[in-house]
């Protein structure tokens, strides 16, 4: 967050989606920096036709598993994980359970940025 020129004054503490919706519509915040899982649960609820991720979105984030040192489940194990999350079936997961939509870019009117600038957020 220092990266972002925001200090401790500046965050605001959100507990569930209600409240994001909440905050974002009556303007105390601009933007929510939350785990991946979180804020997909947010745009199934509030729909992706006002709001949307942006910037680089590790699908893995926010996820970790621990095993004892020399298991020999780790390696099927990270076989299984990347087959997931490199095949339909995480999205299938996300349809399934979040009732998460396809995105059709070709609805936008607009490109998706490629960038993103830093500023303050205030």
């Amino acid at each position: 967050m220092q990266k972002c020129n925001c200090s401790g004054n500046d965050l605001l503490p959100l507990e569930s989606v209600e409240e994001y919706k909440n905050a974002f519509s009556n303007g105390s915040v601009k933007v929510i920096f939350d785990e991946l899982p979180y804020i997909d649960l947010f745009l199934a609820k509030y729909g992706s036709n006002d709001y949307m991720k942006f910037g680089p979105i590790n699908q893995e984030s926010g996820i970790a598993f621990a095993f004892p040192r020399n298991s020999s489940l780790l390696p099927s194990f990270s076989r299984a994980v990347v087959n997931i999350t490199e095949s339909d079936t995480m999205m299938d997961m996300k349809k399934k359970y979040l009732g998460f939509p396809m995105l059709d870019h070709s609805q936008t009117n607009q490109p998706l940025p490629q960038s993103l600038l830093l500023q303050k957020i205030s």
